[in-house]
């Protein structure tokens, strides 16, 4: 090891890196990211853009992540490069839990609003008025590490932030997915492919909940705990279940999902969804 050069055990990361693996989902990343813009031109269905944007912040993340690494064993110390890929990685899937949010609302409008105690742009309202809240608080706490330069008592107030505005993500997503459940138990009776695009939902709002935990776990126990020096723990937890939502959404599009059966959709079904219960009731009656 070079005269000045840090161990790997003193650095910002606590560990050496895997170059390997933020390739790798470097690529997966822009990959999706390709998939969904080509899918957003082809089927209009803008509402997904949120996805998008997730994987292109997931993009910038990890080639962060790489440059981080190159200048990680320098003696100055640098965290600002750091601060930024932690930040992109950490506030991506904000933007994928925003397009769940807004999926949910379409779902409600086309099997019908007496399945839901809100009604669809309330749900919306809700949802993502918590997930900007969210997002500027970690905005708050990303901006506050990228400050901190080599003040570590400053860079430990960014975390708390940052696991404040976690902790309104948790919270969002837990709410979230009590009141997808009980819509699904109350329409499950309504028939066409929906049914799909519903439990797709319901697993993506799953590892969203399950990564947003770790999250907290990992921050909350601070950089220095076992967890935050193993690094497969962020790429199983983390980034391997943000890709998958992003894969799962494009093997469910919605355009394809929002039809009445022995119907082929046309759009995002909003204009047919208020008479999905009468048509049901209609087929039942014959």
């Amino acid at each position: 090891m070079a005269a000045n050069t840090l161990p790997w055990e003193q650095t910002v990361f606590r560990y050496e890196p895997s170059t390997v693996l933020a390739v790798v989902f470097l690529s997966l990343f822009a990959l999706a990211s390709i998939a969904h813009a080509v899918q957003l031109y082809r089927r209009r269905q803008w509402f997904m853009t949120t996805i998008l944007i997730g994987c292109l912040l997931e993009v910038l993340g990890f080639a962060l992540r790489l440059k981080a690494k190159e200048i990680a064993q320098e003696i100055s110390r640098n965290t600002k490069i750091y601060s930024g890929q932690f930040a992109c990685i950490v506030i991506a899937p904000i933007f994928f839990a925003a397009g769940v949010y807004i999926l949910l609302s379409r779902m409600v409008t086309f099997v019908g609003t007496q399945y839901c105690p809100l009604p669809p742009r309330r749900i919306a309202q809700i949802f993502i008025t918590a997930d900007i809240l969210a997002f500027l608080v970690q905005i708050a706490g990303t901006f506050i590490l990228l400050s901190a330069e080599q003040n570590y008592s400053q860079f430990d107030v960014g975390l708390k932030v940052l696991i404040a505005g976690l902790a309104v993500q948790v919270l969002a997503i837990l709410f979230y997915l009590v009141l997808a459940i009980r819509v699904y138990v109350k329409a499950y009776h309504v028939k066409g492919p929906w049914h799909r695009l519903m439990w797709s939902n319901l697993v993506c709002s799953g590892f969203i909940l399950i990564r947003n935990t770790f999250r907290v776990i990992e921050l909350w126990e601070g950089f220095e705990s076992p967890i935050a020096k193993t690094e497969a723990l962020v790429y199983v937890l983390d980034a391997g279940m943000m890709w998958v939502v992003a894969v799962v959404f494009l093997g469910v599009d919605p355009a394809d999902r929002l039809v009445k059966e022995g119907e082929r959709g046309s759009g995002d079904g909003e204009s047919e969804g208020e008479s999905a219960e009468t048509a049901e009731l209609r087929r039942n009656k014959a």
